[in-house]
């Protein structure tokens, strides 16, 4: 679970224009083995339920987009092995701890020897093996690349692309709110409810906005009448 405080977090880390912590938070709060188990997660953490769905401005009013728009035509996993230059290589769909060519590359084996690529040994891969992996490499990204972060219609769209920028934006969309009013309103259920601090580590976005609306009904109906 992605508690309140988390929320707080990560909205400072993109109100502060942070965008490599904001992956590494998300990176470490929900882990994966991929990018598409990663962003199928933040979906689910984002939309509980049939009614769940993400706002957004455009110049024409507000857009709503549901479940079922988001995260539109998304492959499902899948990895392949190919024999390169006496090579016996794993590819697949990418990691999201690190945004290369190479995190397509599961693990390179030859002579009995096995290497599993990760972010701290994928500069180790070979350029010019990287090279000759590249077509392969390429139909993962042309399938990825040919999926939506959300879709509407024709006009209301945007495109999944494999890039750092792109899940920050899916980042965005599922995570990230107002920081000050974030803070504002815990303190206000913290002043009037005893909350504390650690209390919202167990406390998700959702039960938080029940805990706001039954105290405000609550203090309404204190008012006296006139």
């Amino acid at each position: 679970m992605i508690s309140y405080n988390d929320l707080i977090e990560a909205s400072k880390l993109h109100s502060e224009k942070k965008y490599k912590e904001l992956i590494e938070f998300f990176v470490k709060k929900i882990p994966s083995k991929n990018i598409i188990e990663f962003v199928t997660k933040l979906k689910a953490e984002k939309f509980i339920d049939d009614k769940s769905a993400i706002k957004l401005n455009t110049n024409k009013g507000e857009l709503l987009i549901y479940k079922e728009n988001f995260l539109k035509d998304l492959p499902t996993y899948s990895e392949n092995n190919y024999i390169i230059d006496d090579y016996f290589i794993t590819i697949g769909y990418p990691s999201v701890e690190f945004f290369s060519d190479a995190s397509f590359i599961k693990k390179i084996e030859r002579n009995g020897t096995v290497a599993f690529i990760t972010k701290d040994n994928h500069e180790d891969v070979p350029l010019p093996l990287l090279k000759k992996c590249a077509p392969y490499i390429n139909e993962y990204k042309e399938k990825l690349n040919n999926s939506y972060v959300y879709y509407i219609n024709d006009k209301y769209n945007s495109r999944f692309i494999y890039s750092v920028n792109v899940i920050n934006y899916t980042i965005y969309l599922c995570m990230i709110y107002a920081y000050e009013n974030l803070l504002d309103e815990q303190l206000f259920l913290m002043r009037r409810c005893n909350f504390t601090y650690q209390d919202f580590n167990n406390i998700s976005y959702e039960q938080f906005r029940k805990y706001i609306t039954l105290l405000i009904k609550s203090l309404k109906n204190e008012q006296p009448s006139r």
